[in-house]
């Protein structure tokens, strides 16, 4: 008997194996563990998704269905979505499925919400992509399309954007002095005038600092399309 074909009820003693509430508890075992049975030789493979080759992911891609699986994409790439594509599918239109296959892409970047980037789009249920790898014309294609597929359907992709950090570092120093007057004790002849010698100064040096983003955008020479001008 294997594992994977598992009769409960050839296990349990003779005396029991006709008992009509010992034959039903069985049967419905065997029905309970018979798909994790079925997946237990798949384990190896899970965990050895960088190592597979071509031939394998395409394998796999076709017997888990995976349909935003691209068999012209790199290898690097096909590993990725192989070994994401259950995940994926449990968390199908969602943020989250949306930006695995950002990472796979890409290698980073992250999906924003139209309310959460109004400088980039305010039309209600759009997202955009933003990351900091750029990729060739056919790997953004791919990309398009997979997400067109893992992203809810009330969604949709309002642009993808290839960020850069410009930082600018201020440090503002500044003397805060303050005078304090030492008065002596009243001596003959100086009333009503107290008389008073020097004053001590109190330094201070503010080297706070302070940062705050802003989104711009620079258009590549000869993309202008008809209506886009001046914005």
């Amino acid at each position: 008997m294997k594992i994977s074909d598992l009769e409960l009820k050839k296990l349990m003693p003779v005396f029991m194996q006709n008992d009509e509430a010992v034959k039903a508890l069985c049967a419905a075992v065997d029905k309970l563990l018979h798909d994790p049975c079925e997946r237990i030789p798949t384990m190896k493979i899970w965990g050895e998704t960088d190592n597979l080759s071509e031939d394998e992911c395409d394998e796999l891609a076709w017997e888990q269905d995976i349909d935003w699986y691209d068999s012209s994409a790199s290898l690097e790439v096909k590993r990725q979505i192989v070994s994401q594509a259950q995940e994926i599918k449990r968390r199908r239109g969602t943020k989250w499925a949306v930006e695995q296959l950002v990472s796979a892409y890409f290698g980073s970047g992250y999906v924003f919400e139209w309310f959460e980037v109004p400088e980039l789009t305010d039309e209600p249920y759009t997202f955009v992509v933003l990351s900091e790898s750029e990729i060739s014309d056919g790997d953004l294609e791919k990309f398009i399309a997979a997400a067109e597929i893992a992203k809810n359907e009330r969604s949709h992709i309002a642009g993808i954007y290839i960020y850069l950090f410009e930082c600018k570092a201020t440090i503002e120093v500044h003397w805060d002095g303050n005078g304090y007057a030492f008065d002596y004790a009243r001596r003959c002849g100086t009333y009503p005038e107290s008389p008073w010698s020097g004053f001590q100064c109190d330094d201070e040096v503010d080297a706070s600092g302070s940062a705050e983003p802003y989104f711009y955008s620079v258009p590549a020479c000869g993309t202008i399309n008809c209506g886009t001008y001046p914005a």
